[in-house]
């Protein structure tokens, strides 16, 4: 995969139609995949990166590739504008950042707390944007953006420097939240603080927060466990990824059919591997000595209160921000999570999710998407 920087800064096309190479029916295209994941993360050497080597094998090299990671191009604030401005064509969308410009997506992202198992978040979040939910699509194309594919994390835990068991324990604390998370945390006496991933290591180190909401992995791949110690179990739910996988729109709209074709039919396999790249390292980051401490009823109890009283919440702030059928969006999506967890009870293996969402989702996309 060749290094295409130099010429993007230059302001340079992505794509260079040059005429027939190795496959006659596909158009030589340039997909560079900026990301802010640091090289450690799951998703980079679990999914993104063996995604866009298959796009190089599957179309004999008509496609050519880079990965420019770790913000060097892209940080977590920027993507929606990288993809606008054409500096990237794919990266991950984070809506999060963005909840003014995305109102739809941050409408999904606010009712994380629902999304407690990664599988069926990840499949029920890509089967919405993909066939379900032309809002979230059309919101995402207004910025250049085609998405196709989702992702959630596992269910959020809380990384503390101390450990927590009850709701008393919890008055007071400094947690670095976001999204839904916010609330949780005022739900159990705590104070939120609202910082990017990247920034979550020095607060925790300076004495800055006593906790995070976050993922197991994020003490590995951020490294946060040379702070924090202690895994409390609260079982926040998922700050979703509404658009993971994607390409910039004007490039989509460029290519030939065969060549959004191979994109279409090596996402699968990238959706599936990046939910198990997050489940596995959770795995092993659980096996390395943390102190692992199951809530008592009252914070668990807590937690799952708020995360009720969110929903509507959530609902009322899209509205605020001009999504007229906010209630309608979030009563479509929530039965489809449903659906998706009970598909995803047994699916052990990414093969096995991987043939779920050819078979649910992308069998079904038209050609002409």
């Amino acid at each position: 995969m060749k290094s295409a920087l130099i010429t993007r800064m230059a302001g340079a096309s992505a794509v260079a139609l040059l005429g027939v190479g190795a496959v006659p029916a596909l158009a030589q295209t340039s997909y560079v995949y900026g990301d802010f994941a640091s090289p450690s993360e799951p998703r980079t050497e679990g999914s993104v990166k063996p995604w866009l080597q298959a796009l190089e094998d599957a179309s004999n090299g008509t496609i050519t590739t880079d990965y420019i990671g770790a913000g060097a191009v892209v940080t977590a604030r920027n993507t929606l504008q990288s993809l606008t401005d054409g500096l990237v064509d794919g990266a991950l969308v984070a809506a999060i950042y963005q909840p003014s410009e995305l109102p739809v997506s941050a409408l999904l992202v606010n009712i994380g707390a629902q999304m407690t198992d990664t599988l069926a978040s990840t499949g029920a979040l890509t089967e919405a944007l993909m066939l379900g939910c032309p809002e979230c699509r059309t919101e995402l194309e207004n910025y250049n953006v085609q998405t196709l594919g989702s992702w959630a994390m596992p269910s959020y835990s809380l990384l503390c420097r101390e450990p927590i068991q009850s709701l008393a324990d919890a008055q007071g604390l400094r947690i670095r939240a976001s999204g839904h998370m916010v609330t949780l945390a005022q739900a159990i006496g705590a104070t939120p603080i609202n910082l990017t991933i990247t920034e979550t290591f020095e607060a925790l180190q300076r004495n800055q927060a006593d906790c995070t909401f976050g993922s197991i992995v994020w003490l590995d791949s951020l490294s946060l466990g040379d702070v924090v110690r202690n895994i409390v179990r609260v079982d926040a739910g998922a700050v979703v990824t509404t658009s993971m996988f994607n390409v910039r729109r004007d490039l989509w709209q460029e290519m030939d059919e065969a060549t959004r074709q191979v994109f279409l039919d090596t996402v699968p396999t990238a959706v599936a591997n990046n939910a198990f790249a997050y489940i596995e390292a959770d795995e092993r980051v659980l096996a390395e000595g943390y102190t692992v401490v199951t809530p008592d009823a009252d914070l668990a109890e807590a937690i799952r209160a708020q995360a009720e009283q969110d929903i509507a919440s959530a609902v009322a702030v899209a509205q605020a921000a001009g999504v007229a059928n906010a209630q309608e969006i979030v009563d479509n999506f929530l039965p489809l999570y449903q659906r998706w967890y009970d598909l995803t009870r047994g699916v052990e293996t990414a093969e096995a999710f991987e043939e779920l969402l050819r078979t649910e989702v992308y069998a079904h996309i038209p050609a002409d998407f």
